[in-house]
């Protein structure tokens, strides 16, 4: 390594005209100018001092410039590499990214649901005639904050109409008149766990898809569940079919255990709207229970929904059970965690897509 660099002097030192030219670095990153910082250093034998005094940049970073050189070379400051310009322009872009986000490849003609690099390419082409490679269309898309991503499912037949309405008109006034009541918000759903419920993802070789060991009987057993604004659980599994006589069973048990009034809100299943379940009701609970219905094809609305949720993917999906009663035990022992700790209820209350309950109980997730 070179000694005796010339010392540092005020002003230009005679003999060291500089050739930085700040126009010759617009067109790179700040690599460019700690390459060109350590030319000055290494080549002209320039002090550290009047390197700085000369591109305007703090001692400090000079010094470690040449640090990182006498480890790593010129390895430490690789240039970027140019990026080729967008044949779109920005309006162009705007166009195909709104497009992306508000609708569907089957809207447009297509057969499939679920945008592909290949349909947008096939979409530019057609709007703008422009050419592009799919991986090019793939950097285009990132570069405006749109990437892949496993899409929600929606019943067509939902109506979006009812569901704003639900939102923002039917459960607001809900919560008032829960308030004045001193009653309780209490979600209701059904479901059924089985023991081949998606097992997600595992680490395994890339070419070679990893194996399990699993339970060809797929053993199941069903569920019926409740959640309440405080966070509260309640369950009771159960075989055979859902039916107005198990919805009417685990509803006397609820009102039992809970002392306020109850609003009961529920979806829209044959069995939750039965003439037998609501004899039952206006015979032995007129006063205590009211029911209150979903949207029709509205599962997002229900945090009941997020509890089955949570045990098909926490509970189920790391286990092998080898027989039905082992499952069932199984089951039983990750709702119990519910029952066990509210706080674990109240989280779910925290998904965006509940954000409507929360901002009309805001004290929801307090501690």
């Amino acid at each position: 390594m070179k000694h005796n660099k010339r010392s540092y002097r005020k002003g230009n030192p005679r003999g060291t005209k500089s050739k930085f030219n700040g126009r010759r670095f617009r067109r790179y990153d700040r690599a460019g100018i700690q390459r060109h910082a350590i030319r000055l250093y290494e080549k002209e034998n320039l002090h550290p001092e009047i390197i700085a005094q000369m591109l305007g940049i703090s001692i400090r970073s000079i010094y470690r410039w040449i640090s990182w050189f006498k480890s790593k070379g010129w390895d430490a400051f690789q240039l970027p590499k140019p990026q080729r310009r967008c044949k779109l322009n920005e309006q162009q872009l705007g166009e195909i990214v709104l497009l992306v986000l508000t609708h569907t490849p089957q809207a447009l003609g297509y057969e499939t649901t679920l945008w592909t690099r290949k349909i947008i390419s096939e979409e530019i082409l057609k709007k703008f005639g422009i050419s592009l490679s799919e991986v090019s269309v793939g950097k285009i898309l990132k570069r405006n904050k749109v990437t892949p991503q496993k899409p929600i499912r929606r019943a067509y037949q939902q109506s979006k109409q009812a569901v704003e309405e639900f939102r923002t008109v039917t459960f607001p006034s809900l919560v008032q008149k829960a308030k004045e009541e001193g009653a309780l918000i209490v979600w209701l759903d059904e479901t059924q766990a089985r023991s081949d419920a998606n097992i997600g993802r595992t680490w395994g070789k890339r070419v070679d898809t990893p194996i399990i060991p699993a339970n060809g009987a797929n053993p199941r057993i069903n569920v019926i569940g409740s959640i309440d604004q405080n966070g509260c659980t309640d369950f009771m599994t159960y075989q055979g079919n859902t039916d107005s006589s198990v919805v009417i069973t685990f509803i006397d048990m609820l009102v039992r255990k809970k002392k306020e009034k109850i609003y009961l809100i529920l979806d829209n299943a044959g069995y939750h709207k039965s003439a037998e379940l609501k004899d039952h009701i206006k015979e032995h609970h007129a006063e205590a229970l009211k029911f209150v219905y979903l949207p029709p094809y509205s599962p997002e609305l229900n945090p009941a929904e997020l509890i089955w949720s949570h045990l098909k993917s926490h509970g189920l999906n790391r286990i092998i059970t080898k027989t039905k009663g082992i499952f069932i035990e199984t089951v039983e022992l990750h709702l119990r965690k519910f029952t066990g700790n509210y706080h674990l209820g109240k989280r779910l209350f925290g998904k965006k897509e509940l954000a409507f309950i929360t901002d009309n109980m805001p004290d929801l997730l307090a501690a």
